[in-house]
């Protein structure tokens, strides 16, 4: 799941703990043998239209209020918008920082991966009120915050372990709204429904405009990529969560890999099984034969879990068999990339650029 926490080591046993499950996961890095680059990144394509609303509030129009607003089952209504924001991991504040509403947050937490570039100016201004994990309660509370935002509805409410942050009524018993980018009924988080959550989230925030402009933003970054992928094959790709004997992997289609041009091997599996991304045996992956594997770097997550590199090596010995193995077709992808905004549309682009390296993008 990902805005970072405590998690199990899932060299031993896949695992995913904090603000970000497997949905739309992923994060670009490179292709080829066993050569990677990490992501911390900007393009210069999609950096300087985000500068106009990284930063602060400055510029709105007029906010419309009062506003309701439907979230996980909620009705949310604002007579203003919100002065003191906690985000409680790092998708819902890379979310806040897009749509300019940076000045109204006074506390992060959860940073799993490094702050995508075109937000670290705005983000160094924010106060981290937790390293890797959520805030206590009581140094949430310390934030004095109206409105709480987090990406994954579970954890927002509930932190990690399960129960050690505040519930939603608990929140709203002390006068703190609360609202999450992804829902626990969500039958399957996509760029579509994201995409409504960001406007929701500008209509909070008077910044309705700024929102659809974000929004556009990101739309056309990742239909750029697919112009480029048009006359192209999906191509088979396991993708690799984590773990030796069980290897973990991710059910259903994985938009972001289907956006880049991959189909995945395992899209016949469940999301979750018993509230875990599913495992498969080495055997099960050799007998589909993916012509592409895409390997998770969790590395700014965990530091204890194996590198990158040490993933490949044991793929490329337990998978030896396979075409993927056979023509050193790795792809590596951070724990974060997939889950929505502007790292989306690089990561899109660069793990198509990984599996279609015939393409000009």
């Amino acid at each position: 799941m990902g805005a970072g926490g405590p998690r199990a080591n899932r060299w031993a046993r896949p695992f995913r703990v904090a603000a970000g499950v497997a949905v739309l996961m992923a994060v670009p890095v490179a292709c080829s043998s066993s050569s990677t680059t990490t992501s911390a990144g900007s393009t210069s394509s999609i950096t300087s239209a985000a500068s106009t609303t990284a930063n602060t509030a400055t510029t709105t129009a007029a906010p419309a209020f009062p506003v309701d607003v439907q979230n996980c089952g909620q009705t949310l209504h604002f007579d203003q918008a919100p002065k003191a924001v906690v985000s409680m991991d790092q998708v819902a504040t890379e979310a806040l920082l897009g749509l300019g509403a940076g000045d109204a947050v006074k506390g992060t937490a959860n940073e799993a991966s490094p702050i995508w570039d075109t937000y670290k100016a705005a983000y160094d201004k924010i106060p981290v009120l937790a390293d890797g994990g959520y805030p206590s309660k009581e140094v949430l509370l310390g934030a004095s915050p109206d409105l709480v935002v987090g990406n994954l509805q579970f954890f927002t409410y509930s932190g990690f372990p399960p129960g050690s942050n505040f519930t939603r009524d608990e929140l709203a018993a002390k006068s703190i709204k609360g609202f999450t980018l992804r829902c626990d009924d969500d039958t399957e988080v996509t760029q579509d429904l994201l995409y409504q959550r960001y406007v929701q989230l500008g209509q909070i925030f008077g910044r309705k405009a700024q929102a659809e402009a974000f929004v556009k933003q990101v739309k056309d970054g990742i239909a750029a990529t697919g112009k480029s992928l048009q006359n192209t094959t999906p191509v088979s790709t396991f993708y690799y969560s984590g773990g030796q004997g069980p290897l973990g992997t991710y059910g259903q289609a994985q938009e972001g890999l289907v956006l880049s041009g991959g189909k995945n091997l395992f899209a016949d599996q469940p999301a979750l099984v018993g509230g875990m991304p599913p495992t498969v045996s080495a055997e099960q992956v050799v007998q589909r034969n993916p012509a592409a594997i895409l390997v998770e770097d969790t590395g700014a997550l965990d530091p204890s879990e194996p590198s990158v590199q040490q993933k490949i090596d044991y793929l490329t010995k337990a998978l030896a068999s396979t075409d993927a193995v056979k023509n050193k077709r790795f792809c590596t992808v951070d724990f974060y990339d997939f889950q929505g905004g502007l790292r989306t549309v690089a990561a899109v682009k660069k793990v198509a650029q990984c599996l279609h390296p015939d393409v000009s993008f």
